[in-house]
């Protein structure tokens, strides 16, 4: 469980990062223009910081995004891949820390319970 806490954590800090560097890259970018505009005689100097900064920040937007959804669809493939052995994932989240993914049995058209429970 902590494992997943940590990465859960790493996550976040993650994006806040990302979110802060957008905020400073608007103010930064906006500042830059404006001096441009008003100093610059001309020629927009200010579009190739602006641009560069901007190719980097959403590359590394992309990548936030990536991770997130890679993550969620291991856990699903994992959810599943027990499905598909007969096992019910609901009874081992707390041994594969998977409780984010719980699993409706009404959502998979599976039975909540084994034919071998039956008397």
């Amino acid at each position: 469980m902590k494992s997943r806490i940590k990465a859960a954590r790493k996550r976040v800090k993650k994006k806040a990062s990302f979110y802060k560097e957008l905020s400073s890259f608007v103010a930064t970018s906006t500042m830059l223009l404006v001096i441009n505009v008003l100093f610059g005689r001309g020629y927009y100097w200010s579009l190739w910081p602006i641009g560069i900064w901007g190719i980097a920040l959403v590359s590394k937007g992309i990548s936030i995004i990536i991770d997130d959804k890679s993550a969620t669809w291991e856990q699903k493939a994992i959810s599943e891949e027990l499905q598909s052995l007969g096992y019910d994932p609901n009874e081992l989240y707390d041994e594969l820390e998977l409780k984010e993914t719980k699993v409706s049995h009404k959502r998979h058209n599976t039975k909540p319970y084994k034919n071998s429970d039956l008397v």
